[in-house]
């Protein structure tokens, strides 16, 4: 096949079915890589979406989102591979976090979550809104220690490290409320500590990041189909069901494309 009928073959294809015509051979190889890698370099800019981030404690059922913005792309530690590579976001205002560890406590836990939305008319409201990844921070009293001490190390949300953050930690001191009695106890190897979390990055697997914009991608497109059908003959049926009957997928195994 000519390199450049194959080229515009897979040039319009989701990115998750391009990382499955990789697997054809190796001629699909060479151009489902390149046509992913031009994706992944496109993935900076966001155009009108966002990638916002919460990070909470579990008890706190909601938390303010905080905008991200792109800081760069590539890979960790060497690793080539498309699906070794990160972006990484800064922030517009620097986020902070109070983690309180009482006596013998060993971690305290940050739900995180990272979405692409697009911003509606009004604060707080969304557009379109899709998810990228979630799960949930374990930050060690061991670490907490190396990392006030400057040798912290990226914390990962999930076990595949497609979400993971970069914070600078500022011992604080831990004070009695006004008012209490002093009491007698015994000296605890794990005293209560507080720490002060900064923000500083936020790095996302890129490919995390190119499926979830080409899943609101085909969102948008379903939804102004959706309008078309109506304007045309008053239609409350959902786009899918009128094109094809349902059908119940199975769950994907996560990461995607990670060894690509």
């Amino acid at each position: 096949m000519v390199p450049q009928i194959l080229d515009a073959l897979l040039a319009p294809l989701p990115a998750r079915t391009l990382a499955t015509a990789a697997l054809v051979s190796r001629r699909f190889h060479e151009a489902a890589s390149a046509c992913l890698r031009v994706r992944l370099l496109q993935t900076a800019a966001l155009g009108t979406r966002e990638l916002v981030l919460e990070c909470h404690a579990p008890s706190e059922r909601r938390a303010p989102s905080t905008s991200c913005r792109s800081s760069g792309m590539g890979p960790l530690v060497g690793d080539a591979r498309l699906g070794g590579w990160y972006s990484r976001f800064g922030f517009e205002e620097t986020p902070e976090r109070e983690v309180l560890l009482d006596e013998d406590e060993l971690f305290a836990q940050l739900c995180v979550g990272v979405s692409v939305v697009q911003r509606g008319p009004a604060r707080g409201l969304f557009m379109s809104y899709t998810g990228v990844g979630d799960g949930v921070l374990r930050v060690w009293r061991t670490w907490l220690s190396d990392a006030a001490a400057g040798r912290g190390d990226v914390l990962w949300a999930d076990p595949w490290k497609s979400v993971g953050l970069r914070f600078a930690v500022e011992p604080m001191v831990l004070q009695e409320p006004v008012g209490a009695l002093p009491r007698r106890r015994p000296v605890s190897d794990e005293p209560a500590v507080k720490y002060r979390l900064r923000l500083e990055e936020l790095l996302v697997r890129t490919t995390q990041v190119l499926l979830a914009l080409d899943k609101a991608t085909a969102q948008d497109g379903a939804q102004t189909a959706g309008l078309h059908l109506k304007a045309a003959g008053g239609c409350s049926v959902p786009v899918q069901m009128v094109c094809l009957p349902f059908q119940e997928q199975k769950p994907l195994q996560r990461p995607p494309m990670a060894a690509v």
